[in-house]
C-alpha cells in the first residue's frame, strides 16, 4: 500500500492544498514510480475518500498505463467550485458572487488553476479506468447528489453504491457489511 500525503497535508513539501487538482499529477508520477520499482506487471488500484476520492477521479482522466486496473471513489465532490459553493451556502450563508469568484481568480493567479477547471466531472468524461462510486446518503459536507454527477459523467465501466444512514466519509463505518463486499467484489473483477 502506498499512502502519499496530498499537497499541503502531513509531510508534503507543498504549502498549499490543491483540492486534488494538482495532486492528480503527483499520483500519475507515483504510478510511474511504482512501475519502475516493482516492474511492468504490477497491478494498481486507486482508492480515495473525500478529497482523496476527488484526486483519484481526477487522476483517471489522465492518460494512465494499463497497470492501473480500477478506482474506488468514496464520497468525492464533483468539482472544487461545486464543493466550495456548497460550503459557502451551508456553513456561511454566502452567495458565490463575489466571494467564490474572487477566490477562484486568486487560485488561478497563484495556484495555476481556477475552481471550475478542477473538475472530477470533466476528468471522468475522459476516464477509461473502471470506477466504483460509493457515497453516504446523509452526507451534507459533500452532498450525496454529487455522486450522480460523477457517475453520470464517467465514460468508463462503473458501478455505484449508496450507503444508507452514512454521513461524510462514514460509509465504511456505518455499513461495513455493504461497503467492503461491494469494494472487494468490484476490485476482484479487475485485479487478478
Amino acid at each position: 500500500i502506498l499512502f502519499p500525503a496530498l499537497r499541503g497535508h502531513d509531510m508534503s513539501e507543498h504549502q498549499h492544498i490543491s483540492m486534488g487538482w494538482l495532486d492528480r499529477l503527483d499520483v500519475v508520477d507515483w504510478i510511474q514510480y511504482l512501475i519502475n520499482v516493482y516492474g511492468a506487471n504490477i497491478q494498481i488500484v486507486l482508492h480515495g475518500v473525500s478529497m482523496g476520492a476527488a484526486t483519484v477521479m481526477m487522476t483517471t482522466g489522465e492518460n494512465l498505463p494499463f497497470n492501473v486496473k480500477c478506482c474506488v471513489a468514496d464520497c468525492g465532490f464533483s468539482s472544487v467550485w461545486d464543493e466550495f459553493k456548497n460550503e459557502l451556502k451551508a456553513t456561511y450563508h454566502l452567495h458565490t458572487f463575489p466571494t467564490l469568484h474572487a477566490a477562484s481568480l486568486v487560485s488561478k493567479v497563484f495556484g495555476g488553476y481556477g475552481f471550475k477547471e478542477a473538475s472530477c466531472v470533466e476528468q471522468l468524461k475522459k476516464s477509461k479506468t473502471p470506477t466504483i462510486f460509493l457515497h453516504g446518503e446523509k452526507d451534507e459536507f459533500v452532498p450525496y447528489r454529487m455522486m450522480d454527477l460523477n457517475y453520470n459523467a464517467a465514460a468508463c465501466e462503473k458501478e455505484k453504491v449508496s450507503i444508507p444512514d452514512a454521513e461524510h466519509a462514514e460509509s465504511h463505518l456505518i455499513h461495513p457489511e455493504i461497503y467492503w463486499p461491494a469494494v472487494f467484489k468490484f476490485v476482484d473483477k479487475y485485479v487478478k
